[in-house]
């Protein structure tokens, strides 16, 4: 089985909307959140920044490195 959850995920000081891809207990992925909408009763520009933002090419987490 393969699971997708979303996590907000803090990278290099920034706040990411991410959706985390696991398999049998291992990270397979990470998917960071590149379009936020910014409009009528959405506002996650707020508290997330973009992909494009995002300052590494991997990330670690839960001591596995992992590249969005």
């Amino acid at each position: 089985m393969i699971i997708v959850a979303g996590a907000p995920l803090l990278v290099e000081g920034g706040l990411y909307n991410c959706a985390v891809v696991m398999h049998r207990g291992t990270i397979m992925g990470i998917a960071v959140k590149t379009y936020l909408p910014n409009y009528r009763e959405f506002y996650e520009a707020r508290q997330f920044r973009p992909s494009s933002d995002l300052p590494v090419n991997a990330i670690d987490l839960c001591g596995q490195r992992t590249s969005p």
